[in-house]
C-alpha cells in the first residue's frame, strides 16, 4: 500500500510519474501497489482517484486525528502540520492502511519526488504449511 501527498490540484500523470520513480528507485513496480491512500483533505483530489481508478485499486483517506494514532514517524513537517494538521501525511497513510487490513509495517519512509512525497507499507503475512 502506498500513502501518498501532494500539493492540491497536482495532476494525474504528474502524480504517476513521480511515484513511478519513487517506486523503481526502490526496486519496486505500480502493479505491486494494492492500494493508495492519504488525508481526508485530497479525497476529491481528482489526481489521486484517478490514479487509484486507472490501477484499480482503493483509495482511502483518514482524517488527522486517525493519522496521528500511527504512532512516531522518522520525519515531520512543521509545514505539513500547520496545513494539514498531521506531520507526516504519506507515512501515516500508508500504516494506517495496512493496520485497517490486519496489521502491517513501514517498508519505504517517505521520497520526495515530481511534486509528490510517497511512502510504502506492506501488510503482515505468513506462509503456512
Amino acid at each position: 500500500a502506498v500513502g501518498i501527498g501532494c500539493r492540491r490540484g497536482t495532476e494525474e500523470a504528474a502524480i504517476e510519474s513521480g511515484l513511478r520513480e519513487i517506486l523503481e528507485e526502490h526496486g519496486c513496480r505500480m502493479e505491486q501497489i494494492t492500494a493508495i491512500a492519504s488525508i481526508h483533505l485530497k479525497q476529491d483530489e481528482p489526481g489521486l482517484i484517478g490514479l487509484a481508478e486507472k490501477l484499480h485499486v482503493p483509495f482511502r483517506c483518514y482524517s488527522a486525528e486517525e493519522l496521528m494514532k500511527t504512532g512516531e514517524v522518522e520525519e515531520s513537517s512543521e509545514f505539513v502540520r500547520s496545513v494539514t494538521g498531521v506531520d507526516n501525511v504519506c507515512e501515516r497513510a500508508a500504516v494506517s492502511l495496512v493496520e485497517d487490513l490486519g496489521g502491517g509495517r513501514l517498508m519505504m519512509r517517505k521520497q520526495a519526488g515530481g511534486g509528490v512525497t510517497v511512502a510504502a507499507a506492506v501488510r503482515d503475512w505468513k506462509v503456512k504449511l
